[in-house]
């Protein structure tokens, strides 16, 4: 029975690192969103409040000065990343606390910059401007959100993995 006991806490001890792992590797974006590259709202999802408003401060200071070359900023608040497409006239942004480091928000935002892309070409461009707001696109970025929470989860199990005798 002891062998047991001690694999039941040794399980319960399990579920309780991934249960913690899984709160803390959620993407705590605040707010997603889609650009034409003219301004206009295409696609957003906001997941909590917003300090202040810095995607107008990262159109003004950033994208209409075209500071090509970064691709984050902050505020006193918030981080503002971005992802541009050469090819369509999109650009895809992720808001969240400037505290958080999320080192997979790049992927998601390429990830999202692709598929939306693939969903612009498939609408003839003459018919683009009554595509806005392209609401079907939340489907695809809950499934790409999804895949990156898991990603991440992964990649801290990995990190969290004790070392064998032989390393």
């Amino acid at each position: 029975c002891r062998h047991s006991d001690a694999s039941l806490v040794a399980l319960v001890a399990l579920i309780a690192l991934v249960e913690v792992v899984v709160r803390a590797e959620r993407l705590p974006l605040d707010l997603v969103l889609v650009l034409s590259k003219s301004g206009v709202v295409l696609w957003q999802q906001q997941f909590g409040p917003v300090k202040g408003n810095p995607v107008d401060a990262l159109v003004r200071t950033v994208l209409l000065e075209e500071r090509t070359g970064l691709t984050e900023y902050e505020d006193d608040a918030n981080t503002v990343k971005w992802t541009l497409d050469n090819e369509m006239p999109v650009v895809v942004i992720a808001v969240y606390q400037r505290a958080l480091r999320l080192p997979y928000v790049d992927e998601l935002l390429r990830k999202c910059r692709e598929a939306f892309c693939a969903l612009l070409k498939g609408i003839p461009e003459a018919e683009r401007d009554n595509a806005y707001p392209c609401a079907r696109f939340g489907a695809t970025y809950a499934e790409l959100q999804a895949a990156a929470e898991q990603s991440a989860v992964q990649e801290r199990l990995q990190q969290k993995k004790p070392r064998t005798f032989a390393e």
